[in-house]
């Protein structure tokens, strides 16, 4: 059984700095990546780029509800292509759809948002006439999802379904903000 990578950022900021998770290496391939809420020094939001995490396909990205902080940056989000993502801790989660590069077709299956207190902006690395980086199913259950802003900018981004059901019924529990172009421009 392999180690699951923690993020205790007790480094630097930098996703890529072996020193960073519990394991004594960066995620790779076919890992579930966590971050749990355990006491952090550094957020993470550097060295999340394309050439960075892009690249690698993780089992599963899931933010439990014991951690608040940050992920990303403001037009420095972080690219993944994990086959699942799960957010349920509270703060600002700034995710990109991505490949390890702009000319290639993924798709991210599953993205589930339930705190409250989450406030997520999601957008495509690529989605043009030619390549798509897309995502299949998000579903809001609580907190603040912006599909196609970037924390700074509009980004033309592919979202198939959105799903929103809020927590216990209120609806103040569950927002999507959508911006424009989120649909999947690449033609079939």
């Amino acid at each position: 059984i392999m180690a699951v990578p923690i993020w205790d950022g007790s480094n630097s900021t930098a996703w890529t700095t072996a020193a960073n998770w519990s394991t004594g290496v960066a995620p790779a391939n076919g890992d579930e990546v966590v971050f749990d809420g355990r006491t952090l020094t550094y957020e993470a939001t550097t060295l999340m780029a394309v050439g960075d995490t892009g690249p690698d396909t993780y089992d599963l990205l899931h933010v439990k509800s014991g951690h608040s902080g940050t992920i990303g940056a403001a037009g420095s989000p972080l690219h993944t292509q994990a086959a699942k993502i799960i957010i349920e801790g509270s703060g600002t989660y700034y995710i990109e759809i991505s490949a390890g590069d702009a000319v290639s077709d993924v798709t991210v299956a599953t993205m589930i948002v339930n705190n409250a207190s989450a406030t997520v902006y999601l957008t495509s690395n690529v989605n043009i006439a030619g390549w798509c980086q897309d995502l299949t199913d998000l579903f809001v259950i609580a907190g603040t999802v912006y599909i196609g802003n970037n924390g700074s900018a509009d980004v033309a981004t592919a979202v198939n379904n959105v799903y929103v059901a809020p927590l216990n019924g209120a609806s103040g529990n569950a927002t999507v903000v959508s911006s424009i172009n989120n649909i999947r421009l690449k033609g079939t």
